[in-house]
């Protein structure tokens, strides 16, 4: 009976939610998706319960502590403009050696406006992690613990604006 919504704010629910691929069919029209301090379980789902939600505009992910996903967590989501991922633990995920490499699960993102990874632990950041994202103008990785940085990290970042950075241990920029 939900079809033609476009908001779900589970943020900072007293009862946690775990997903499901089929979690979300049956709201196709979905813009808004907070999902912040709500989840129990695991996101590494094949399929991915946000498959469905191709109308997606912003999803909030954040205070999950989220440790694991996988490459296609995000695939689909061609109008997800806003992804809030901070305060989770996605260190593990985007070091070089990872088991596999590592995962880059931002790939084909491409309408993403603003993103938000802090507090994740991050030690490192691959080559390709924000490879395709042409289109981001925010970007925030403020409170992890990245200490260099590869030359070629921010390369397809076009459109950014903003870079926060702060509470991290950059010592120096390559040029």
């Amino acid at each position: 009976g939900l079809h033609q919504v476009e908001e779900i704010d589970f943020f900072l629910n007293s009862q946690k939610i775990s997903l499901t691929p089929e979690s979300f069919i049956h709201v196709p029209t979905l813009k808004v998706l907070l999902l912040g301090r709500a989840l129990n379980g695991t996101l590494n789902l094949e399929p991915s319960p946000f498959r469905p939600l191709v109308n997606l505009t912003w999803l909030d992910l954040s205070n999950n502590n989220i440790a694991n996903i996988n490459e296609g967590l995000l695939e689909g989501l061609s109008h997800l403009k806003v992804l809030t991922l901070q305060h989770n633990n996605l260190a593990r995920l985007w070091k070089d050696a990872n088991p596999g490499g590592p995962v880059l699960f931002l790939k084909g993102l491409h309408s993403l406006t603003n993103l938000q990874m802090d507090s994740n632990g991050l030690d490192e950041l691959p080559r390709d992690a924000f490879q395709g994202l042409t289109n981001l103008s925010q970007l925030s990785l403020s409170g992890n613990l990245l200490d260099k940085l590869h030359e070629s990290v921010f390369d397809d970042l076009k459109s950014l604006r903003v870079l926060q950075m702060e509470k991290n241990l950059v010592t120096s920029v390559p040029k």
